[in-house]
């Protein structure tokens, strides 16, 4: 019996080895590193050895994939992100402190979101407004009011809302976002769960750190400065 011939060129990828999660999470990844623009759907199959049409069957054009990967990843953030509401009846600055900390956890696992929102937030436009409005408005504006209810109630020292969401959201999230800058500055591994839970513990207690004890720290730091 005669052998059949193989065909030539590159041998076909299999149709679908990787589900919806293994895409939309190498999608999200190819955003953030490589912004929309530089993204190739293309090179994405080629990635995940799959067909070459099979992510745009799946999901259409790279604007849905877009938004896909930033439903699927950004809904999973906030979903995980304890309720800020300012009416609920437990310690109100306990709640702030546990949405803090839990944000930057979260974010620690999914570094991806930090670099992609540097990205979008420094070329503004329809996508920007896409996470702002479905998913940084939800949390940050019950966020905002529970800090106004406690400074009212002289129970946390004023900050802006804006300069709160631009610490927690940007600031104390780049050390995951940046490895290579985080490994020169000391944090050998920012996404050690041990490492990120005391980086969060720390940001919550200095942005959220009570007003009376702010007072008494102030009046520590004074009469030292005097004594010296």
């Amino acid at each position: 019996m005669k052998a059949r011939a193989r065909p030539r060129g590159r041998p076909r990828a299999h149709e679908s080895p990787a589900s919806s999660d293994e895409i939309l999470l190498a999608a999200l990844r190819s955003f953030a590193d490589r912004g929309y623009a530089g993204t190739s759907v293309r090179e994405l199959n080629q990635a995940l050895r799959v067909s070459h049409n099979l992510i745009n069957r799946r999901f259409g054009s790279k604007e849905r994939l877009w938004r896909a990967a930033v439903d699927r990843w950004f809904g999973e953030l906030v979903d995980a992100l304890p309720s800020p509401n300012p009416d609920r009846t437990d310690d109100p600055l306990d709640r702030l402190r546990e949405f803090v900390v839990t944000f930057i956890e979260v974010n620690a696992r999914r570094p991806e979101l930090a670099r992609l929102m540097n990205v979008e937030a420094s070329l503004g436009g329809p996508r920007l407004d896409y996470i702002f409005e479905r998913f940084i408005a939800p949390v940050l504006l019950p966020a905002a009011a529970l800090a106004r209810k406690l400074e009212a109630e002289g129970k946390m020292r004023p900050v802006p809302a804006g300069t709160l969401f631009f610490l927690i959201a940007h600031g104390a999230t780049a050390p995951a976002a940046h490895r290579p800058l985080a490994a020169l500055v000391g944090i050998a591994d920012p996404t050690d769960p041990a490492t990120v839970r005391m980086h969060a513990r720390a940001v919550a207690e200095l942005l959220i750190q009570p007003v009376a004890q702010a007072r008494d720290e102030g009046s520590a730091l004074d009469a030292s400065q005097h004594d010296v």
